[in-house]
């Protein structure tokens, strides 16, 4: 089955281009041909419609094989270009193949012409395929680049000496530089002096090919320290060789102070709730404590009264003495879990019942 081949034929004599149509043909082409004598007419027929060979004779009288390429490479057009003319010098077809045409032929030789069609157009079909292809690389890279650029996380890429390949503009304004300004620097060039032998540690680790996270401090260009959180991946070759890393980094310089903050509230509320222990501690122990221990005195008297007078109210008194001890006994064991070494300092009271043996009765408070 024949081929349609759409030629554009830059040729002033109709004869000569209908013979090379005939040749396309016999070559095994159903050719769809045009013919054109003036850049003016190849114009029109260009924006007219696509194509898939040009063939152009070297001289016409009002046109020549060199415009006619010209033209189509103004355009833009990446098509075979064929010259076929009558007798040309050896200089001048080596001048056209080096402007751009893809192959030369004398009319007398026009058995030749299909052989060369075939072959311009799948060389035509292959730089369309590579072309294609840097296309889709190029969109490629650029979606890539757009989002890495975007996103809020820094990235960080190094090589195998750990410099700086890549970062994109949250990295940078980070640290306050411009992505320039840090590529083609070393990492610890961005490191306080004093995490040096740190950093070379987790350099050792990515080289190693370990994918870890950690945290880090940096230095900003005004030599501000951040603290970043820090996700790193090691770049290996297709046989496994180190080759550099990449990491993801989040600045938690506010999420660290906020920490900070929360620690000292909360060793603030520790230490005020401890002064408010002791405190009642030692209120329960000084104020309820010594008033307890002073009725127990009192009523233990009392009940030695009315035990001598014979009254029967003695037993009564006796029981309230009981119960005031054991009171007094209380607040005491409660200011001592409170505050159990403040409210013992220089206190004679706690002193003397310290030589209170269990079980024994209480110097202080009398068992009745």
């Amino acid at each position: 089955m024949a081929v349609l081949l759409r030629v554009l034929v830059v040729e002033d004599s109709e004869d000569d281009g209908l013979l090379l149509v005939e040749a396309r043909r016999d070559g095994g082409f159903e050719p769809a041909a045009r013919r054109v004598e003036t850049a003016g007419e190849m114009r029109t027929a260009l924006d007219a419609q696509a194509w898939d060979l040009v063939i152009a004779d070297y001289n016409l009288p009002k046109f020549s094989a060199p415009a006619a390429l010209r033209l189509l490479q103004e355009g833009g057009l990446d098509l075979p270009f064929i010259v076929v003319t009558g007798q040309v010098g050896e200089e001048t077809a080596a001048a056209m193949m080096k402007a751009g045409a893809h192959d030369y032929l004398m009319k007398g030789h026009l058995a030749r012409l299909a052989p060369a069609v075939r072959r311009e157009l799948a060389e035509a079909r292959q730089r369309g395929e590579h072309r294609r292809a840097e296309r889709a690389l190029l969109e490629s890279e650029w979606k890539y680049r757009q989002l890495v650029e975007n996103l809020r996380e820094g990235i960080w890429v190094i090589d195998q000496n750990a410099c700086t390949t890549f970062v994109n503009l949250s990295m940078a304004e980070m640290l306050g530089y411009t992505a320039a300004e840090m590529e083609g620097r070393h990492l610890l060039s961005f490191v306080r002096p004093e995490a040096t032998d740190l950093c070379k540690h987790y350099l050792s680790r990515r080289e190693s090919g370990i994918a870890e996270r950690y945290e880090f401090e940096f230095l900003r260009k005004d030599g501000v320290p951040i603290h970043a959180s820090i996700e790193t991946s090691p770049i290996l070759s297709p046989a496994g060789a180190y080759q550099g890393a990449v990491a993801s980094v989040v600045d938690i310089t506010e999420r660290r102070r906020a920490e900070l903050a929360l620690k000292l509230l909360e060793r603030e509320i520790l230490r005020v709730s401890e002064a408010e222990q002791r405190r009642i501690g030692r209120e329960l122990h000084d104020g309820l404590g010594q008033a307890l221990t002073g009725i127990a005195f009192m009523v233990h008297a009392l009940a030695a009264r009315l035990a001598q007078a014979g009254s029967p109210d003695a037993p009564e008194a006796a029981a309230i003495t009981h119960l005031v001890t054991q009171a007094t006994d209380l607040a005491q064991s409660l200011a001592r879990g409170l505050s159990p070494v403040g409210i013992r300092a220089n206190d004679l009271v706690s002193a003397l019942e310290d030589l209170d043996r269990p079980g024994a009765p209480s110097l202080l408070h009398p068992r009745v």
